[in-house]
């Protein structure tokens, strides 16, 4: 155990900082609080840890599995010890996201560390976070950063499937002998490499936005080594496959959870067909959404590559042509290419979603911060430039104003507090039914003066009901038999506005 954290003491710095940083942050900055219908359906409704064909969504495996894990803890294990039910959700939720982000930090620095002083190595694993808030901040207040989502169930559904598949990447970065079918594995080995394909199912079966991070990986990787084994007089294409056969496998299983996903009921009602519109308009939301990029990162990009350019001639040193940057290179393409055409059949607006271009945003870092420490090693005038422009983009991260958004679907102008006493507003109806042994109740909510209500529908009543019930916070089902919008709500039941 000592050696494990002397050699990795960088790595674990970075972790636990980012941990405490980032729980704070989602428990007390920015709460991930449970709030509309959809975060109270899977708050309750345990699914199967395997693709359902033709379901609602049949391959968000991952997603809904853990949110429906972290909602049941949040109900019968921590609120029995605060008696605040809201508040339980809030803090489950910070210390599971952290936990993913902690998690990917650790991986970065260890793809980083070999060579560098520990220092160096907790520097730039700390500029690798912060570049994550700094990319689109290019407002005074409501700005999105890499991390973000839009309420509870996003996260779970695009924020972590997104990280999880980033760390499989990185660390196949840091160890690609997971991928080879021949490498002879000791006992901690078959155990490493049983909970890595563990972890590739559950990065596979949880967003197809998402999975194609890992996929990209190793499909880049495949057509590199295809293409310098494929000038050899012994080439086989049998041999090949056999040699790789781990990485087809993986390619395999993932077009297998596009059969799925097609025939599921979310996609059966916003699917259309692919056009050369639909690519059209998909990149145009790309540009419009790339539109928003921090200014002072685009010039440090800049910097960064030129720098690059000239420290690679003068040296003479091919860094472009090293196998690890032609496959995050290639990977950033082929990410690119296939959100292009996944988002002309689901619909343009996906991908003007940074949740959905996490994985673009995540291999650009990575060759950003490549080229940096390239200069790093190669040029003192180097290290300054990169010194001082790490330095001008973290002071880019704060505002005056509320620098970034917040996570609930209640309007731009509702604070967190508010979006709390709704919920217990909610919640106290439908204890006080219960506590005068009503069986039948009429909902009261916010009118949201939307087609169905959304964010508090007027067809998720019940999902209220059922998830107080199965977390034991009431004693029998209460059925919701009408969810009413109503103008005077806030007066009504005493919420009132923070903001």
């Amino acid at each position: 155990m000592k050696s494990f954290v002397r050699k990795h003491k960088a790595s674990l710095i970075c972790a636990v900082v980012t941990f405490f940083i980032m729980t704070y942050y989602f428990m007390f900055v920015h709460p991930i609080i449970i709030f509309d219908t959809d975060d109270w359906l899977y708050a309750f409704d345990l699914r199967q840890p395997w693709p359902v064909w033709g379901g609602w969504n049949p391959i968000k495996v991952l997603p809904e599995m853990l949110q429906s894990m972290a909602s049941y803890t949040a109900g019968l294990l921590i609120y029995p010890l605060t008696g605040r039910y809201i508040e339980a959700y809030i803090f489950v939720n910070s210390i599971v996201v952290s936990l993913f982000i902690a998690t990917y930090i650790y991986a970065f620095a260890e793809v980083i560390r070999n060579g560098r002083h520990t220092v160096t190595t907790i520097y730039i694993g700390g500029v690798f976070l912060l570049l994550h808030f700094v990319v689109f901040r290019s407002h005074e207040s409501n700005n999105a950063h890499l991390f973000y989502s839009q309420n509870m169930t996003c996260y779970y559904n695009y924020v972590i499937p997104g990280l999880l598949n980033a760390i499989l990447v990185m660390l196949l970065l840091w160890d690609d002998s997971l991928l080879d079918a021949n490498s002879s594995s000791s006992g901690k080995s078959k155990i490493r490499r049983f909970l890595f394909y563990i972890a590739c199912y559950f990065a596979i079966f949880s967003n197809l936005f998402l999975s194609v991070i890992l996929v990209a990986y190793i499909g880049a990787s495949l057509i590199i080594l295809f293409y310098r084994d494929i000038s050899s007089q012994s080439f086989s294409i049998v041999s090949f496959v056999k040699k790789n056969i781990i990485r087809v496998l993986i390619i395999i299983a993932w077009l297998i959870s596009h059969l799925y996903e097609t025939n599921g009921g979310r996609a059966g009602q916003i699917a259309n067909k692919f056009t050369v519109q639909g690519i059209s308009e998909a990149l145009i939301t790309l540009s419009d959404n790339l539109k928003s990029i921090n200014i002072t990162f685009v010039v440090t990009t800049v910097v960064v590559l030129i720098g690059v350019i000239l420290i690679s001639i003068k040296h003479r040193d091919k860094i472009f042509l090293h196998y690890k940057s032609q496959v995050l290179i290639l990977s950033m393409i082929l990410s690119t290419s296939y959100l292009v055409f996944l988002c002309s059949v689901t619909g343009p607006k996906y991908i003007g979603s940074i949740n959905v271009i996490f994985g673009i945003c995540f291999f650009t870092l990575l060759i950003i911060i490549k080229c940096g420490l390239y200069i790093l090693e190669k040029n003192r005038i180097g290290r300054c430039i990169f010194v001082v422009s790490s330095v001008l983009l973290l002071l880019n991260v704060n505002t005056k104003g509320m620098t970034f958004k917040d996570s609930h679907l209640g309007g731009e102008n509702v604070s967190n507090e508010t979006i709390i006493q709704i919920d217990y507003a909610i919640i106290n109806q439908i204890k006080n039914a219960a506590d005068l042994g009503e069986k039948e109740i009429t909902l009261y909510v916010p009118d949201y003066k939307t087609f169905d209500n959304f964010p508090l529908a007027n067809y998720g009543g019940n999902r209220f009901s059922s998830a107080l019930y199965r977390h034991k916070i009431i004693p029998y089902m209460v059925s919701v038999t009408e969810l009413v919008p109503i103008d005077d709500f806030y007066e009504r039941f005493g919420v009132y506005d923070t903001m």
